[in-house]
């Protein structure tokens, strides 16, 4: 079959775009690199070859990358002919995207591609091969407290130790943004309690007078009224609430009214042009309300909506058998999440982790610890706040050599298949698949430590590790 050709689809409304903006690069020597994708897709290039994918985004043809190359990087060397060549091989292979441009939804952004560019000319200073020199997000706790109590919460067993000021943490926003981040998530706790509102605010603002392109506050819900006018002023691009309808319990059945009762206030943030959504965590009750959810949404016209299946972390633990999501149940919910995706993509962003929005027995990796890093408010940092803490404190070492240097973040960057056997449980603990695997284990009621995947029982065989999608 003849290769489609970009050349045929050079209209001045098209432009390049990544096909998985959630991405990683590794720098394997001083002119190889490897480009890694949220869902498993390799590909080694050299230099040359690399700027010509980090520039091409919102490019239309390869004059325009070449012209955009050449603005940060007077001696690359490749010909129209030979850029046009390597854009139809980066679309062939789904790496690029040659489309219309469109207002999205929901837009990801990758990594910064100026400031890839530095680390991708430096040599380590420790010679090291098979470097990782991008990040795409940071995600910083601005405090452990909150108003709510939810069943769920990875913070309610953890006891933090004396907290980074405002000047650690904007310290660590801005070595995020030399290293590449494009997007800031600030969460909690509750980023808008009393006692760190204005704190909240400032943060806002400093990343936004940075750079970043993406500004999100992960939240309750709490408070947005008090805060309207300060969130409405502070550059946010986007707000997401935490709702999923569940009762069970008093302390999530308290939150998800709060929001059921000020949403109207709360969408209101959309007239700002402050984009809404909400993150909904799957229990075994609240999986039975995604269309209710999917509605909810629609009508109060907010623009994403996340879902998330519960996981033993935290104090899930303690009522874990209460909660728990039944393998069957998960699957048909995936597949309903997967068909309102697909049907309502043009009214309303939804999604869940993409490990389990991929087709049977995909290549995985995590986003957590390959595009984004966590930092906790006491500055601990880790892949995610699911994962097990790297044991590294941005007060003791810098962001970038946490991110770059330490060995806590390689296993969280290895591809390899959903049904792939671990060879040990240190392998395991930092399993790329977590959340599949996580999922799949503990809904046979195994379970783990806090923010770990290891096992707590430890009579788990290897054969028995297995995926959720099988």
């Amino acid at each position: 079959m003849k290769r489609m050709r970009v050349k045929k689809l050079s209209l001045s409304n098209f432009e390049f775009s990544f096909s998985q903006p959630k991405q990683g690069l590794f720098k394997m020597g001083d002119n190889d690199f490897k480009i890694v994708t949220e869902y498993g897709r390799e590909r080694k290039v050299n230099f040359n070859q690399l700027l010509v994918y980090l520039f091409s985004e919102g490019m239309n043809n390869s004059l325009e990358v070449s012209d955009n190359i050449r603005r940060y990087d007077a001696d690359f060397d490749m010909s129209i002919h030979e850029i046009n060549d390597l854009l139809n091989q980066l679309v062939e292979e789904q790496f690029l995207k040659f489309e219309p441009r469109k207002k999205e939804l929901h837009k990801h952004y990758s990594y910064n591609p100026v400031k890839i560019l530095n680390y991708a000319r430096s040599v380590s200073a420790a010679k090291k091969t098979n470097e990782f020199i991008s990040l795409g997000k940071l995600e910083l706790a601005v405090t452990h407290k909150c108003p709510f109590n939810c069943t769920y919460c990875s913070k309610k067993e953890y006891n933090p130790s004396e907290q980074l000021s405002l000047e650690e943490k904007k310290k660590v926003i801005y070595e995020a943004y030399e290293l590449g981040a494009q997007t800031i998530a600030l969460t909690g706790g509750e980023p808008l309690h009393d006692e760190v509102a204005e704190e909240t605010f400032e943060l806002i603002g400093y990343a936004s007078d940075l750079g970043y392109k993406r500004k999100v506050l992960l939240t309750s819900g709490y408070h947005i009224d008090k805060y309207f006018q300060s969130i409405v002023n502070s550059h946010l691009d986007e707000v997401q609430v935490s709702y999923n309808m569940s009762c069970k319990f008093y302390e999530d059945r308290v939150r998800n009214q709060y929001i059921e009762k000020n949403i109207k206030q709360i969408s209101g943030l959309m007239d700002y042009g402050i984009r809404l959504g909400i993150c909904s965590v799957l229990t075994n009750e609240s999986i039975g309300f995604i269309d209710e959810i999917i509605k909810f949404c629609l009508e109060n016209k907010l623009y994403s909506v996340y879902f998330y299946p519960v996981m033993p972390v935290g104090d899930a633990k303690n009522i874990w058998n209460e909660i728990k999501l039944d393998v069957s149940d998960l699957k048909n919910a995936l597949a309903l999440i997967k068909e309102r995706r697909e049907e309502l993509k043009q009214r309303l962003y939804i999604s869940a982790p993409q490990s389990f929005l991929q087709d049977e027995k995909p290549l995985q990796i995590c986003e957590g610890g390959m595009y984004m890093l966590y930092v906790t408010e006491s500055g601990d940092t880790a892949a995610c706040a699911c994962s097990a803490a790297s044991g590294f404190n941005v007060r003791d070492y810098s962001l970038s050599w946490i991110w770059k240097e330490s060995r806590y973040f390689d296993g969280y960057r290895i591809v390899k298949s959903v049904n792939s056997l671990c060879q040990n449980c240190d392998d395991y603990s930092l399993c790329i698949n977590s959340c599949v695997c996580r999922e799949s284990l503990a809904v046979r009621n195994f379970k783990f430590s806090s923010g770990k995947c290891a096992l707590i029982t430890g009579n788990l065989k290897i054969n028995e590790i297995g995926s959720v999608m099988e």
